[in-house]
């Protein structure tokens, strides 16, 4: 059991780890978009604009083309069987993870008028892209 010095020491402990990763993040954020940015990207980092949704999409285009950032946390897969060995290989060359996908990655909030389900299917799945985002690439 802790005692409240020691919980908030560990508290401490805590934040102080969680703001230098942020820092991290950011510093790593600003090179890539210096870099790499689209105009729009560079202006909105700019002028202040919040930016981090589109710094990822363009980010996951540049390094993994093909990819859906499921943003919105709603790709859902399960263990595919029997693979084809096409599938098989194009997995082990992008470091990806093949499933049997039963809902689609969403980049953003849907519109439920024009939401269609995907029918399942195989997709290829990279898990913590930029440390906590995942990607889709239907098959």
């Amino acid at each position: 059991m802790y005692t409240t010095e020691e919980y908030q020491e560990a508290k401490k402990v805590r934040e102080a780890k969680q703001a230098a990763d942020k820092a991290r993040y950011e510093r790593a954020r600003a090179r890539w978009i210096m870099r790499y940015g689209s105009e729009r990207l560079k202006t909105a980092r700019k002028l202040g604009y919040g930016h981090n949704g589109l710094y990822v999409r363009e980010r996951c285009a540049r390094e993994h083309p093909g990819y859906v950032v499921d943003l919105q946390h709603n790709a859902k897969g399960d263990p595919i069987e029997n693979p084809t060995l096409e599938h098989m290989k194009q997995a082990k060359a992008e470091r990806a993870q093949l499933v049997w996908l039963l809902y689609p990655a969403l980049d953003e909030k849907p519109d439920y008028d024009d939401y269609d389900e995907i029918e399942p299917g195989p997709a290829l799945v990279i898990e913590n892209f930029l440390g906590k985002y995942t990607l889709v690439k239907v098959l």
